[in-house]
């Protein structure tokens, strides 16, 4: 063992969930209008499943509690 060496290596450290790097991707305008069009173009399809019969949602294999549930889905997911 070393008397010389005072400070523990990097791997002897507890892992405290620091961030190493601060790099965030901010989108440019044109981004952001892509972002909202595609939030808007999920919400018309979950209201599209919420409008179909229960037959219709047989025929493609979904419960109506599987298209509340996916209705209720926030927009961003």
């Amino acid at each position: 063992m070393s008397c010389g060496n005072a400070t523990p290596s990097r791997s002897a450290l507890p892992n405290i969930g620091v961030v190493q790097t601060l790099a965030v991707r901010v989108p440019s305008p044109l981004g952001w209008v892509s972002v909202l069009k595609r939030m808007h173009d999920r919400w018309q399809q979950r209201q599209a499943l919420l409008a179909l019969e229960d037959r219709l949602l047989d025929d493609i294999g979904i419960t109506r509690e599987q298209a509340e549930r996916e209705a209720r889905t926030p927009f961003w997911k």
